[in-house]
């Protein structure tokens, strides 16, 4: 945008040095582009801040998370994440996990981003701090405390 900025100022310095009768028409047909293209601008911007999760995801702490309904595998929750363009969560702070504990009073069961291969790892291949949080509060989020084969999922964008 700058680039052009300075494009235009430069034209419009040696348009009237050799075409003075011009410079007024090319200055509004400039300007005109600026103002469009500023504008357009200033549009995206307030579409983004509108709109900042697709419909049916909910923001929290400028992440965007969709809550299935549907009881299932974990593979298939993961599969189904994918399909949205978006992972199974990820659990990387104490505010992020109290977001999964209020969400369990709704959903009872859901699947995370979390797996046992040679040790809990995430799907995003960072290691799982114990340090950080407890296996128990991520396992059992159904509220009576019972493990299940099938659940809801939770996407992250």
């Amino acid at each position: 945008f700058r680039f052009f900025l300075l494009f235009a100022l430069l034209f419009v310095c040696i348009t009237e040095e050799r075409f003075g009768h011009l410079i007024l028409p090319v200055a509004i047909v400039l300007s005109v582009c600026l103002i469009l293209a500023a504008g357009a601008s200033i549009v995206v911007l307030a579409l983004k801040t509108i709109q900042p999760c697709p419909e049916w995801w909910v923001l929290h702490r400028e992440k965007c998370y969709y809550f299935s309904t549907n009881k299932t595998t974990w593979n298939l929750s993961e599969e189904d994440c994918i399909s949205r363009g978006a992972q199974l969560i990820v659990v990387e702070d104490q505010e992020e996990l109290e977001l999964l504990r209020q969400q369990s009073r709704i959903h009872l069961t859901f699947w995370i981003g979390l797996r046992r291969k040679e040790g809990w790892a995430w799907i995003n291949r960072q290691a799982f701090n114990s340090n950080c949080m407890s296996l128990t509060h991520l396992i059992f989020f159904n509220l009576d405390g019972s493990h299940t084969t099938k659940g809801s999922s939770i996407s992250e964008h």
